[in-house]
């Protein structure tokens, strides 16, 4: 401790003689943590951190081929017997990325606006924070127009009013009865980004063009594999659920690649916030 005390007397002494230079090693060294501190907590929050649903690291995105998994939309048909035929998922669930127009007292807004499958919060161990999540009946063709909010908007557009259960509100001016609030933690799918915050979700309901064209490719979808299941395994029984699928001789095969949600979603970036954090 001797030692200690007079080599920081003698370091302190030495600083003092120039202090540009000593008010510069701070400023770098303060720099260097504050810059390392910064690019870890991105790379923990987006690379090591894992994704706010149950089981997600069995998470699964299933798209079209391609030499990698990647996003990349289906259509409902193929989506129907992947969930109706996979065994080696516990469940299949899909979304559709859009956007709507509400309009409430502030007026009108645009919002995010995905339309889900009604098993899809089931699936995500997701639970609402006021009311429910979707109904079976209301994800079906004509079924009940229901609309659940995120907590940002609720807070923000409808100022956290307590008795907005059941009250309608107008969804590209079709009038929606609201079931229910997601908690700001749920911010499924990931893809949408910031404005999730102040989104909502509608029921996808499979219109008549949906059931009968195989190539109407707008859909997104997830699935959980199941415990001890691999992704290659999982892989391997889509390619069999694919050649089962009828084409005529004009239509091109169908196949799907599947690859794990978080390692998908975080693709594009690993490589950049690696090299950051190499470089820092």
């Amino acid at each position: 401790m001797q030692t200690l005390y007079h080599d920081l007397r003698y370091a302190l002494r030495q600083l003092s003689k120039t202090p540009g230079l000593a008010l510069l090693a701070v400023a770098t060294l303060a720099l260097g943590v504050g810059a390392n501190t910064a690019i870890f907590t991105v790379i923990e929050s987006v690379l090591l951190r894992p994704l706010p649903y149950a089981h997600a690291d069995r998470l699964l995105y299933i798209g079209p081929p391609s030499a990698k998994p990647s996003f990349g939309t289906t259509s409902w048909m193929n989506y129907r017997d992947i969930r109706a035929q996979s065994k080696s998922l516990v469940d299949a669930a899909g979304y559709s990325d859009d956007v709507g127009v509400i309009e409430s007292r502030e007026g009108s807004q645009s919002v995010v606006a995905p339309r889900v499958t009604t098993n899809l919060f089931s699936m995500l161990g997701a639970r609402a924070l006021l009311g429910r999540t979707f109904t079976e009946d209301e994800g079906q063709g004509g079924g009940p127009q229901a609309v659940l909010l995120s907590e940002g908007l609720w807070r923000e557009t409808f100022h956290a009013d307590p008795t907005i259960l059941g009250q309608a509100l107008l969804v590209g001016g079709i009038a929606h009865t609201v079931v229910g609030v997601m908690p700001d933690s749920f911010r499924f799918p990931e893809t949408a980004g910031p404005d999730l915050h102040k989104g909502l979700w509608l029921p996808l309901q499979p219109s008549g063009e949906m059931l009968k064209d195989r190539d109407y490719n707008f859909f997104n979808v997830v699935g959980e594999l199941r415990p001890g299941v691999t992704v290659a395994q999982a892989q391997r029984e889509l390619d069999v659920i694919a050649t089962r699928i009828p084409r005529k001789k004009d239509q091109g095969k169908v196949a799907f690649r599947a690859g794990l949600y978080q390692e998908i979603l975080t693709g594009p970036v690993r490589p950049v916030l690696f090299g950051l954090f190499g470089a820092y």
